[in-house]
């Protein structure tokens, strides 16, 4: 079975953050994404943005 394809809305979601947000961190690279063969939507594989929220969350843990 192929993997599960967020939105940038539900990708926000999941990360608890708005999707300019979500926009910034995948143009930087920091968050992997895929557009759409039309190319005017992006993609999100939702194992990359819980991947990128544990780290997130990892690094808040050891900044407290």
């Amino acid at each position: 079975m192929g993997e599960m394809l967020l939105t940038i809305s539900e990708a926000a979601r999941v990360l608890g953050v708005s999707a300019q947000t979500v926009r910034v961190w995948a143009d930087s690279g920091k968050l992997p994404t895929t557009r759409t063969e039309a190319g005017s939507m992006r993609l999100f594989q939702r194992n990359d943005v819980e991947s990128y929220a544990a780290r997130r969350s990892h690094r808040d843990d050891e900044a407290a």
